[in-house]
């Protein structure tokens, strides 16, 4: 460090004094762009690991835009290695670098261990479209959840949960 700046930072202030003092001109080119770099990315997946067939099942992922506000995107779930979409959303694409909340909803109808893949396409201009995909294992079970139900007397709640219950398919 020099002077508490990182070291190249030191060597260009240094560099330019001594121009100053040997009369030298600088002059300075700008490269690049002054807009930020157009960029969609997923993030934050949240799913159940273990879930029963014909359960709702919810994947929420965090999706944040930078340089494409006011644009929509596209964000689907596949099952991994097969072309058919289980779950779209479309999305208009908010203020730069603020997050927003992204929900699919997919309803197994078989058991087994599935791997999901939750992916935004990408937009014109991208560079970088590796942060654009997220992929989750997801176990679903056929099997009954068991409830064991005890009340010392007949009452309304003991009627109104076994009536609620035994209406529950996998309970």
């Amino acid at each position: 460090k020099f002077h508490g700046r990182p070291y190249y930072v030191g060597l260009l202030s240094a560099a330019a004094l001594q121009a100053r003092r040997r009369g030298v001109p600088l002059y300075f080119v700008g490269l690049g762009s002054d807009r930020p770099v157009r960029d969609v990315k997923l993030s934050d997946l949240l799913v159940d690991d273990v879930v029963f067939v014909d359960d709702l099942v919810y994947f929420e992922a965090k999706l944040t835009a930078t340089g494409c506000e006011g644009k929509e995107a596209q964000v689907v779930l596949r099952e991994q290695g097969k072309p058919e979409i289980l779950a779209r959303e479309n999305v208009v694409l908010g203020p730069s670098g603020r997050p927003q909340q992204v929900r699919l909803v997919h309803r197994p109808n078989r058991e087994g261990e599935f791997r999901y893949v939750v992916e935004v396409s990408p937009l014109e201009g991208e560079l970088q479209t590796d942060n654009n995909r997220l992929e989750r294992t997801v176990r679903v079970r056929k099997e009954k959840i068991r409830v064991l139900l005890i009340w010392a007397d007949p009452a309304f709640e003991y009627r109104y949960l076994e009536n609620m219950l035994s209406r529950d398919a996998s309970i």
